[in-house]
């Protein structure tokens, strides 16, 4: 089982927060939109850095007009190792041609919509030369969030970060970088996402392997469970390429047939702390076959 390394990458909402990155952390997003004018200060850490100026139609607070969002975007290439270009208004040869393309991260993230949009966005972005290219959604759908890590699974060119945000969707924080993401992403806090320390510790990153099957314990609450780290690090010591995930849910009959519609056999436990009516009625905990990303 070969290993390889992910970059692990958070965001940073204050300057002051940089006094608390963590030595794991390989790049900080800076959050220009949320920061202001101070983000364009030099900034004294080593960790690599890229400019981020979130818009207000993906969830940022930016909303001046596109001269000024073109001509910060330039400034911050000057300043930065990177520079995040949101891909329904930055590709225009007005930036493009000023930030050379080893420094751009283009990105967009928004509510999904459906399978054929997506791709469709990812299509046109990966048509203008990029280190990488993300896609962040919003969706409490399984089936959503598996069309989500698909995105990486079928990207031959190990440059595309796509995961989605919500609590039945935070098991695709992890699933891309076992599908060849170049990065995986987290929260300073742990509460959106993963701390760092989380994915050090429950998934063994930032050394990932490619993954054949998948495994996972479904039910609420299991976010704190600690089977992922203990059937983690079982696998990884015994040199067995899975991968190991908690599925929140409070309805496993919709969980399962979004999962069937999309994916090939995993062995998945099923625990129920609340509405066990929900459970076959002559069973506590039931063990399901259902279908992983291979």
């Amino acid at each position: 089982m070969k290993n390889r390394k992910v970059n692990i990458v958070t965001s940073i909402t204050d300057l002051n927060q940089l006094q608390y990155v963590p030595s794991n952390i390989d790049l900080v997003e800076v959050r220009a939109d949320v920061i202001g004018s101070l983000a364009l200060n030099p900034i004294q850490k080593k960790t690599s850095k890229a400019f981020v100026l979130k818009s207000q139609y993906e969830g940022g607070a930016f909303k001046g007009n596109q001269q000024e969002r073109n001509q910060l975007l330039i400034k911050a290439a000057t300043i930065y190792d990177f520079v995040e270009l949101e891909g329904e208004r930055d590709l225009i040869p007005e930036i493009l041609n000023h930030i050379p393309y080893e420094k751009r991260r283009i990105s967009w993230e928004g509510n999904f919509t459906s399978e054929e949009k997506v791709k469709l966005q990812l299509k046109k972005y990966q048509n203008v030369s990029a280190v990488c290219y993300k896609i962040v959604t919003q969706t409490e759908s399984y089936q959503a969030s598996i069309i989500i890590s698909n995105l990486v699974k079928n990207d031959a060119t190990n440059s595309v970060i796509a995961f989605a945000k919500g609590e039945s969707a935070r098991f695709t924080q992890v699933i891309p970088a076992y599908l060849g993401a170049p990065e995986v992403h987290c929260d300073l806090a742990g509460n959106d996402l993963y701390s760092s320390d989380q994915l050090e510790r429950i998934y063994g990153l930032p050394y990932a392997y490619d993954a054949e099957e998948m495994y996972g314990i479904v039910g609420n609450p299991v976010k704190n469970s600690i089977s992922p780290e203990l059937h983690n690090r079982a696998y990884r010591e015994s040199n067995l390429p899975f991968i190991y995930v908690p599925f929140t849910t409070d309805d496993f009959e919709d969980f399962s047939e979004d999962f069937l519609k999309n994916v090939t056999v995993i062995e998945c436990d099923f625990l129920q702390k609340s509405n066990s009516e929900r459970l076959p009625t002559d069973i506590d905990a039931a063990y399901y076959l259902i279908h992983s990303l291979n």
